[in-house]
Parts: C-alpha cells; structure tokens; sequence
C-alpha cells in the first residue's frame, strides 16, 4: 500500500469558505483556482464520514496495488495527498480538506455554482466548464449579433437589446452543468457526497427590481431593490440536526430550474 494511502480515521479537518471574483476575464483564471480546490479535496476524501478501522481513502494513489478497484487519484491530487500528510500529527493520518461555504458573483458564482455541484457527488467533474470558458470566454463569441444567435439556434434579432448574448451562454451553461455526468462515471454505482453539508450562495441584480417600503422619522416612502441572492444548501441524509436539510440529487437537478424564472429578469453582478 502506498505510502498516503494507508487506512485513516477523520479527525482533524481543514475548513475552507470560499469567495470567487466575479468578471469576464477572471472567468478563467477562477475556473483555474476553483479545479485546484476540487482536487484538494477529493484528495482527502475518505470512504466514510464515520470512524472504522479499516477506513481508507476514498481514491487510491497510483502505486496502490491494480486489483484495488477505487478510483485512482488524478492532476494533482496525489500532491494534496502529500501536503495533508505533512499536516497530520505524530503517528495520526487524519487530516481532510473540508469546503464549507462558496460565495460568488458573476463569473465567479458560476464557477461556485459547479463546484458545490461537483463535491455533491464524486462521480461528477467540471472539466466542461473549463472547455466552456476557453472557447467561449472571448469577446468575439459572446457578441449579440446574427452569427451568434443562429450558432445555437435563437432566432434571429434584427434589433439586439444588449451588447452581450445572454442567453447563448446560458444554453451553453447549461449543457455543460448537465453533462457533468458522464456515462463511465455513471456506471460507477450511487453518488457519495465530498462534504457532508455545504452552502452555495450567488449574487444577481433584479432588472426590476421589488418595491419595498422604507420607514423614515415622518413619512413612509417606497423604493426599489435591485439586489438578489440566490442561497443553496446540499447535505448528506445523516445531517438531520439542521431543519434545512434537502438531498443532494432533488437539489442540483432542479439547480437550472430554480435559476430559470427568477433570471428571466436577472442579471449577474460584478
């Protein structure tokens, strides 16, 4: 057995909140950073959240043995393997790298968006997403002109209302956050969670925005907000303490859904 892939129990956690920028040419450099925190922790993931003897991480490096039928590690996972080792105490290995909280604006609640989706289930990977901004992040393909639009089947507007085509980067969006699941990793048994709860909020600008009163010393007077938060929370099943919890898979199949109408009349802030 390889010398970081020995059996382990989970008791020292490093927890991580996250915030990620937002801005068109950030896009990729966050999706860059937001990759490098998905290894992190599918380095450290191990097979059970509850104590066993014989507990082993959840993949296997590649000098474990080949009859080993556990996902292998992959990029540089096997470098935060190694790094968390350094961390453990005398005689211990026990330390995991834990993401709590991700926050993120424009570009980078995108990217937010598909890493709490990818530590929700560990067949999952975002590898689209990154293809996505490489291809489709520069200016010229992002323009609300004819070439654009008939690129993904929209009809044709004569009068665009903006500079930008939103809704051919939503319908590649999506398409990316659907296929997450590829169909190897689909036959490799049910979702197992990397985080045993985790909370993903996104930040959006209402176009509308909603009519709210404001009470002052002698009148009451009315005023718009533009500002919109979107908040989800994914947990495993054994999190009952919180009243909040909701499953994984209800959660992220309906993520565009619940993204759909409120973003009709959204757009992301920087």
């Amino acid at each position: 057995m390889s010398t970081y892939g020995r059996d382990a129990a989970v008791a020292k956690e490093i927890r991580f909140s996250i915030v990620m920028y937002g801005g068109v040419s950030l896009a990729i450099y966050m999706n860059g950073v937001t990759q490098e925190l998905f290894h992190m922790v599918r380095a450290t993931a191990r097979d059970s959240w509850d104590y066993k003897p014989d507990m082993k991480f959840r993949f296997k490096d590649e000098s474990d043995p080949e009859d080993d039928t556990r996902p292998v590690l992959k990029s540089t996972e096997r470098f935060y393997r190694k790094l968390a080792s350094l961390l453990n105490d005398d005689g211990v290995d026990d330390v995991r790298f834990i993401i709590d909280v991700i926050s993120g604006t424009s570009a980078g609640g995108i990217n937010g968006i598909f890493l709490a989706k990818a530590l929700s289930d560990d067949r999952l990977s975002f590898d689209l997403l990154k293809t996505l901004w490489i291809n489709e992040g520069a200016i010229e393909n992002l323009l609300n002109d004819r070439q654009t639009q008939k690129g993904v089947g929209l009809p044709v507007d004569n009068s665009p209302k903006s500079l930008l085509c939103s809704d051919r980067m939503y319908i590649k969006l999506l398409t990316a956050l659907t296929g997450m699941l590829s169909a190897e990793a689909a036959q490799q048994g049910k979702p197992n969670a990397l985080v045993r709860e985790i909370d993903l909020f996104a930040t959006s600008t209402d176009i509308n925005g909603r009519v709210q009163p404001l009470r002052l010393a002698d009148m009451l007077v009315w005023e718009r907000k533009f500002r919109t938060d979107f908040h989800f929370i994914a947990a495993t099943s054994a999190m009952t303490s919180r009243r909040r919890t909701i499953r994984f898979l209800r959660l992220w199949r309906g993520v565009h859904r619940r993204f759909r109408l409120p973003l009709s009349r959204c757009v992301c802030r920087s």
